[in-house]
């Protein structure tokens, strides 16, 4: 098999011939000899500058030469390697701007401790990815979970919203109407279940729903919260990943079209 890694971080001041020269030792401890019966894809290359390149035939003449000439770069080295019958073909490529490297060998493990050896000894890495914690809507499958207050106006006002989702081909379910600080498990399996949360506030005690709300954005599901305008709720506590939209009292309907964009299509 064959793992290649590319590494787009590596110290600016790194002595490139140094690092070579240590990988030298380093397959000499390991009992790795160069070998030659694949030499026609065997390649030693430093490009001393734009209008000039010199090859060496083995890893030692292009230590050699790489002394000669030791901020050359790009430097590549294509190099077939022996263990106990066992062929390994290593390829390092270094630029300026980042190093690839490639291992075939039919022993994974051999791949793996390679890899990471080069990658010590270049002191190389890649740079963390930053990722958004807004969730793609594309990504989101047609279920939903809506939170709200079990009295007769939120039971009311769920039952509009409800219709209104299932007609748009939503799968819809809810909580148990047992309102309590601490989630029961079957409400907590209802929330994981789902991908979109729907926090439906009304008027009255909205603890509860908040901390669903919490729970449901430590899950990182894709929250959107539905407010009765002139209401107490203290969203603020949920950070800033989520839909807001509010609306006028016994009037739902009124953001439907705004509830439509945030939706998946």
């Amino acid at each position: 098999m064959q793992d290649s890694r590319d590494y787009s971080v590596y110290p600016s001041n790194l002595n490139i011939l140094e690092c070579f020269i240590n990988l030298r030792k380093y397959f000499e401890n390991s009992s790795l000899i160069e070998s030659r019966k694949m030499g026609r894809d065997i390649s030693y290359t430093i490009k001393v500058d734009e209008t000039r390149r010199l090859y060496a035939d083995n890893y030692n003449d292009f230590i050699q030469i790489f002394e000669q000439h030791p901020h050359s770069i790009p430097v590549r080295i294509h190099s077939h390697w022996e263990k106990n019958e066992e062929f390994i073909c290593i390829f390092i490529e270094v630029y300026s701007s980042n190093i690839e490297v490639a291992i075939y060998s039919k022993d994974s493990h051999l791949i793996s401790a390679l890899h990471e050896k080069i990658k010590e000894i270049f002191n190389a890495s890649n740079a963390p990815i930053e990722r958004s914690n807004q969730i793609s809507r594309s990504s989101l499958k047609k279920t939903i979970f809506i939170a709200h207050r079990f009295d007769d106006y939120g039971n009311k006002v769920a039952m509009v919203l409800t219709t209104f989702l299932r007609r748009l081909g939503f799968d819809i379910v809810e909580g148990s109407g047992y309102e309590a600080r601490d989630i029961p498990d079957k409400v907590a399996e209802k929330i994981i279940s789902q991908d979109i949360f729907i926090c439906l506030a009304t008027p009255g005690d909205t603890l509860w729903i908040l901390s669903e709300t919490a729970y449901a954005r430590g899950l990182k599901k894709y929250i959107i919260i539905l407010c009765q305008e002139n209401i107490d709720f203290k969203s603020g506590i949920l950070g800033s990943d989520y839909e807001y939209i509010s609306f006028p009292e016994n009037n739902l309907e009124k953001c439907f079209n705004d509830l439509l964009y945030a939706l998946p299509s």
